[in-house]
């Protein structure tokens, strides 16, 4: 049985794991609003919090079940290489692809099985305060590892940081990339090819 609509909380200092949601009707945290203060880790081949193929309204599954406020210090982990109980998997279909991503002085962890590099596609991301966008891929894959987002925005005051494991942003062969579909923020100046100091 799912429960529905009950809100949920990952308090700070914890970590949930969600470790399914891709059979219809399959709902983890049922499909009320989460509060994120800790750490929401999405593990193994079936771990996913976008709606599984052929929900009602949602055929194609790109959307979340759940609603997800991700608050300062928390972090959200779509981790194809982790997970306590779970076998190491990837997989690329983990977060809605149009459902965004709104950074509150929080982090993303985007990480893949050792050895592989994947691409997850998310909705715009925006960040505010101090966030974090981490991309890793353990281990010498034959392809890029890549995190698309539909856009890219600061909020308020915001700043981002972006960490890799490897070289990032060529595409090559076991690095670590963002793309965005939407064009980039505009570069400090029309001579110097840098983004805004917000973006490090």
């Amino acid at each position: 049985m799912t429960i529905q609509a009950l809100p949920a909380t990952v308090s700070r200092g914890s970590t949930l794991d969600v470790r399914t949601g891709v059979t219809l009707g399959d709902m983890p945290l049922g499909s009320g609003a989460v509060d994120v203060f800790g750490t929401l880790l999405v593990v193994g081949t079936n771990g996913q919090l976008r709606n599984p193929a052929g929900t009602p309204g949602d055929l194609t599954g790109v959307r979340n079940a759940n609603t997800f406020v991700f608050h300062p210090g928390s972090t959200l982990s779509l981790d194809g290489n982790s997970g306590v109980g779970a076998t190491a998997a990837n997989n690329t279909n983990r977060w809605g692809d149009s459902v965004g991503i709104a950074l509150n002085g929080s982090s993303i962890f985007y990480n893949s099985l050792t050895g592989t590099g994947i691409n997850e596609t998310v909705g715009a991301i925006t960040f505010d305060k101090g966030s974090r966008i981490s991309i890793i891929n353990p281990g010498v894959p034959t392809t890029a590892h890549v995190l698309t987002a539909a856009s890219i925005a600061r909020v308020g005051t915001g700043t981002v940081v972006f960490v890799v494991g490897d070289t990032f942003g060529t595409n090559g062969a076991n690095t670590d990339n963002f793309v965005t579909t939407a064009a980039l923020p505009a570069t400090v100046h029309a001579s110097v090819n840098m983004l805004p100091a917000s973006y490090i």
